[in-house]
């Protein structure tokens, strides 16, 4: 086994950096163990170099300028969103508002339509004691001879 080795990404050695493509001390002190050179080709892919070492490179960034238009798309829809949140937060509050108010007026009504039920029914009762007293008198009147059409004789 060699004592260097080189990898499709950068590594860091204590306080040393190798960027992708450079040699890296294996094993002893400073070096990487056979187990961590594993983990990293299993993780970034076996080392090809030359014009295939750049090619990751130039995938990320286009992933990542993608990735970056699409965050910027995000974003303003976000805002849109919050906007638009805002809004119906505003018809909501107006709405919640005016649905006091015509609890207010339903109270108010249904309170008026209780007295106006009582009221009509103290004058029912008013009405069927006239209606009685009528009849009572009309009786009377019958009674005493006047021909029961309320003439007097």
């Amino acid at each position: 086994m060699s004592k260097t080795h080189r990898f499709n990404t950068t590594v860091s050695l204590g306080a040393k950096s190798f960027p992708p493509g450079a040699d890296v001390p294996l094993g002893g002190k400073n070096g990487l163990s056979p187990e961590e050179v594993s983990k990293l080709e299993n993780e970034f892919g076996v080392w090809k170099g030359g014009e295939n070492a750049a090619r990751p490179d130039r995938q990320a960034a286009l992933v990542n300028a993608a990735l970056e238009k699409e965050a910027e798309m995000l974003a303003h829809r976000v805002e849109e969103q919050q906007k638009k949140l805002v809004e119906t937060a505003g018809e909501r509050d107006a709405l919640a508002s005016e649905k006091t108010a015509l609890a207010a007026r339903v109270e108010e009504l249904e309170r008026l339509h209780s007295e106006a039920s009582a009221e009509r029914d103290a004058f029912a009762e008013d009405n069927q004691l006239l209606a009685d007293r009528v009849k009572e008198l009309e009786a009377a009147t019958a009674g005493e001879g006047g021909g029961g059409n309320g003439e007097k004789a």
